[in-house]
């Protein structure tokens, strides 16, 4: 990369620090904007299958999926999913991590089917990747068993949730967000 595009490569990456600010202040139109040039920036320069583009790739269908443009979100995490499961392979933390995004997203479209079995794939990577009691494998059990309860699956929903609840008790503590989500989610759908 040449010292002007690093240079703009520089500036688009910590132009990322601000946009957080301008969706903490519900300034999203500006951060939609934000987040779509940055991206273009990134493919122009970097390619598009830079890790740098693939993470601003994600995190614009992160707020696309918050803001309910559903489709737009699904693009953007179908053609991120396509090149990491391509590049890095299917049990990479950011593989996984965009899998789990998809699955809400397929979730947000009404397609239940379809979400759990791409949540299934990103919970079996966890596990075996990060071990059943890391947070990213304990809140894919809690949102793999709202599927399963979604698709009417109850008791197997009844004991994934259960499994979530003690890992999140036992390493995150009953303070934490990610349990009281947990919790929550199993009073929601299971209880």
């Amino acid at each position: 990369v040449a010292s002007h595009d690093r240079a703009v490569l520089g500036s688009a990456e910590s132009a990322s620090q601000s946009l957080g600010q301008l969706y903490e202040h519900g300034r999203y139109d500006d951060e939609i904007s934000g987040l779509q040039a940055q991206l273009e920036t990134l493919v122009a320069l970097l390619g598009e299958e830079d890790e740098s583009t693939l993470t601003s790739r994600n995190n614009y269908a992160g707020l696309l999926n918050v803001l309910g443009r559903y489709e737009q979100a699904e693009e953007q995490w179908q053609l991120t999913l396509e090149r990491q499961l391509r590049l890095f392979g299917t049990e990479h933390p950011q593989t996984l991590a965009t899998q789990a995004n998809y699955s809400v997203v397929l979730s947000n479209l009404g397609r239940i089917r379809d979400a759990e079995r791409s949540d299934y794939l990103a919970l079996r990577g966890r596990l075996r990747t990060l071990g059943e009691l890391h947070p990213d494998t304990l809140s894919s059990l809690d949102n793999y068993a709202v599927l399963l309860a979604e698709l009417g699956r109850v008791p197997e929903a009844d004991a994934i949730h259960r499994l979530a609840i003690e890992g999140c008790l036992r390493v995150l503590g009953p303070e934490d967000p990610a349990t009281l989500h947990a919790l929550s989610n199993y009073a929601i759908y299971v209880n």
